[in-house]
Formats: structure tokens, C-alpha cells, sequence
């Protein structure tokens, strides 16, 4: 009469880039080349996954690759971040699996994810790895058209040079 609902594994959400991940101030950012006179911390592929913060947590973040719906549906990667950023508000009490910004496997109540929040940047050398290297919090330079358009839309930050970067640093 009623069948074992059909929860998918687990699918991490992401992008693989080619890009600079480099050190400027206190803060990482993406560039799509290196730049002389910042200190590059990885050049080459490299992959960004997206992260949601925990409500009243901001220190905080998940990269969700698996909600389960209190009815028992399961959805997975591509999908669930859509379902996350889309019609979350209709199943608050589902669950989201995941890794958080700290490394560590997680599960979290969607109600307890602040979704109003930018979504963040984690930046992990490669698709196997669970603990981020870094979390840029900028894209940087005239043409971003080398990033995936995704990267480029959910960027809460975007400046043409460095030094424009800086400015809004001393300024804010």
C-alpha cells in the first residue's frame, strides 16, 4: 500500500571554475587571472559550492546537496538548491543534509536557515573535498565573463579592480 520513500543520494551544488582565488585585506576573492602584487592562494580549477547561513548564526553556512520534504520526498543537488531558494517557505519543518563551512556532515530544519541572506561562496580544490579552503566574499575584475553565469547572478559583491574592492572596504 505505501512504498519506501524514494530518497536520492546526496549531490553536492556547485561550480568548477577556473579562476584565482587570492588573499586581499582580510577577505578571499575570485578573479578570473591572477593579478601581480596580490597573494594568490590558488590558481587553476577549483570548485564553488554554494552555502545558505544559519539563521542567527552567521558564522555559520551549509552547502545543501539533499532536502527531505516532512512528506517524505527526497531532493538532490540541482533541485533541492532550486526548492531551497524557490518554495521553502511551503515545507519549513523539511530537512536539509549537507557540509557546513566548517567541514563537518550536517542536517538542519529549513526554518532554521536564513534564507533572506546573500548566498556565500565556499571555495574547495576539488569536487571530493568536504572542508573549504576559503569562502570568497567578492568577484573581481572588468570581465566576469570567464565565471559560470550562476556565480556571476547569486555574487553579492562585484568590483573591477582591487583597489575599488579596498575602497568599499574603507568606506562601508
Amino acid at each position: 500500500m505505501f512504498g519506501a520513500p524514494n530518497i536520492p543520494d546526496r549531490q553536492p551544488v556547485g561550480d568548477l571554475v577556473s579562476a584565482a582565488l587570492a588573499r586581499l585585506d582580510r577577505y578571499h576573492v575570485l578573479l578570473p587571472r591572477p593579478l601581480d602584487g596580490l597573494e594568490v592562494v590558488q590558481h587553476g580549477p577549483m570548485v564553488v559550492r554554494y552555502a545558505i547561513e544559519y539563521l542567527g548564526k552567521p558564522q555559520t553556512c551549509i552547502t545543501p546537496e539533499l532536502v527531505v520534504l516532512d512528506y517524505g520526498e527526497g531532493l538532490a543537488g540541482e533541485a533541492a538548491f532550486d526548492f531551497l531558494l524557490n518554495k521553502s517557505n511551503l515545507y519549513p519543518r523539511g530537512d536539509v543534509f549537507g557540509w557546513r563551512n566548517d567541514g563537518q556532515d550536517e542536517m538542519i530544519v529549513i526554518k532554521k536557515l536564513d534564507l533572506t541572506q546573500p548566498i556565500r561562496f565556499l571555495v574547495y580544490p576539488d569536487w571530493a573535498s568536504t572542508t573549504p579552503q576559503a569562502e570568497a566574499v567578492a568577484l573581481i575584475g572588468d570581465d566576469l565573463s570567464a565565471f559560470p553565469p550562476r556565480l556571476v547572478s547569486l555574487a553579492r559583491y562585484r568590483f573591477s579592480t582591487p583597489a575599488d574592492f579596498l575602497k568599499y572596504l574603507r568606506d562601508e
